[in-house]
């Protein structure tokens, strides 16, 4: 497959899983239906495995696959933190929107560091 092809993957991985931690995060707070909470929570979960494939696929088509450097692992490490965090929000570890804009600072951090491979 095409770069350009993970990369909207990715793109669309990215939008999914933010669109449902705020749909779950705006039904646990309206205390709405678990009907609906339940269907975000599916929704966060196969936004998280596009991002992984994708990125997979992006960082083979980078020709990164025999050595990851430094930066990969760092967007695995807050991809594996944007994962738990419907679960901590679920509990309510702290406030769902506390936790959902540490959520957003994390995925810029992982933007950043995407687009600048600074390590």
């Amino acid at each position: 497959m095409p770069y350009e092809f993970y990369k909207i993957l990715h793109f669309t991985g990215l939008i999914l899983t933010f669109t449902s931690l705020s749909g779950y995060i705006f039904y646990l707070v309206q205390n709405k239906s678990n009907e609906k909470k339940k269907l975000f929570s599916i929704l966060h979960g196969i936004g998280l495995l596009i991002l992984l494939v994708s990125g997979f696929g992006l960082a083979a088509r980078l020709g990164l696959v025999s050595q990851l450097p430094l930066w990969v692992y760092i967007k695995i490490a807050i991809w594996l933190l944007v994962g738990g965090s419907i679960a901590l929000i679920k509990r309510q570890v702290m406030g769902p929107m506390a936790l959902y804009l540490i959520v957003v600072a994390l995925s810029i951090l992982a933007a950043i560091t995407a687009v600048t491979k600074f390590v």
